[in-house]
């Protein structure tokens, strides 16, 4: 299990992201109407977290989270795995998410899903284990690269009741 900063690998990075753009598994995960070839990098932590999962120098998966610095909340965050089922992506999606508590000292975590997405159910598994709540469901909000609408699913957790899950 490894997190790096995406900047390392940010040419691996964008080569995989290009290539998830030609697969429609991915639609999901663009959460817009068209693509962006260039590959937002970020220079600094400053507004946004930006990690890669890798294995034996291979990315597996890309996890960011947008940060407001005023409230100490991460206001959205992504998660992309390059593979199709892979032990180490899930490994590290959950220390991503609880180093976002744990090491980076975030007050709240919020975040959304695009209903459909086969994410959804690992993101439900997850709100549920650290105490967190399902806020609400939008309709239409998204319009993806197939030209049609879809809903949204808005997810929040508090340190508060992450820290009640450590320990219940």
């Amino acid at each position: 299990m490894s997190l790096e900063f995406a900047v390392v690998y940010e040419h691996k990075l964008s080569v995989l992201m290009r290539k998830a753009m030609m697969d429609d598994k991915y639609k999901y995960y663009f959460f817009s109407s068209y693509y962006r070839f260039d590959t937002d990098i970020p220079r600094d932590t400053w507004n946004h977290l930006q990690l890669v999962s890798v294995k034996n120098n291979e990315v597996i998966g890309l996890f960011g989270a947008y940060i407001d610095r005023e409230t100490r909340n991460v206001t959205d965050i992504y998660a992309i795995n390059f593979h199709d089922i892979n032990y180490t992506f899930s490994k590290d999606f959950r220390k991503f998410l609880t180093d976002l508590f744990d090491k980076y000292n975030f007050n709240k975590i919020n975040f959304k899903v695009i209903k459909g997405n086969r994410a959804e159910k690992m993101y439900d598994k997850y709100i549920k284990k650290y105490n967190g709540r399902i806020v609400g469901y939008r309709k239409n909000e998204v319009i993806l690269t197939d030209g049609r609408y879809y809903d949204d699913k808005l997810y929040e957790i508090t340190k508060d009741d992450y820290l009640k899950s450590k320990i219940s």
